[in-house]
């Protein structure tokens, strides 16, 4: 969101991590939650897509030589991410599914309660990746 439609918001990626872990914690790696605050306090209104990749050149080039422990990211199968993600898939090859069917969907792959996704569908919803009408979803 921020690179593509410069929206004055945090990115956080390995690199950015790496970055806040060095400058703010002394290497260590913080929860996920203390990156995201750290993240959101350093961002300097107006200039997001500038500082975050200075931010991640910064931990490219000169954070090379500090070995900062970053996990390997899980493949997120009970995330919302994930869910997000495959939900957009289902879309993608179908254009509209009813709540069921994609409740369905889930069921096959990585079952979901229904309430969760139904507050995954309405953030989803609200971040414009889709549109909700009476029983069906479909993309914008």
């Amino acid at each position: 969101m921020c690179f593509a439609f410069d929206e004055q918001i945090p990115v956080i990626d390995t690199n950015i991590r790496k970055v806040i872990a060095h400058e703010f914690f002394q290497g260590e790696l913080p929860p996920e939650k203390t990156i995201a605050e750290v993240a959101e306090q350093i961002l300097p209104y107006g200039n997001a897509y500038e500082w975050n990749q200075a931010l991640m050149d910064y931990s490219a080039l000169l954070l090379k030589s500090h070995k900062i422990p970053i996990p390997k990211q899980s493949h997120f199968l009970s995330s919302n991410r994930y869910f997000r993600g495959q939900t957009v898939k289902v879309l993608l090859d179908k254009k509209q599914v009813t709540f069921e069917e994609l409740i369905s969907f889930f069921e096959r792959h990585n079952p979901i309660l229904p309430e969760r996704l139904k507050d995954i569908l309405h953030v989803m919803e609200k971040d414009g990746l889709l549109v909700l009408h009476a029983n069906k979803v479909s993309l914008p």
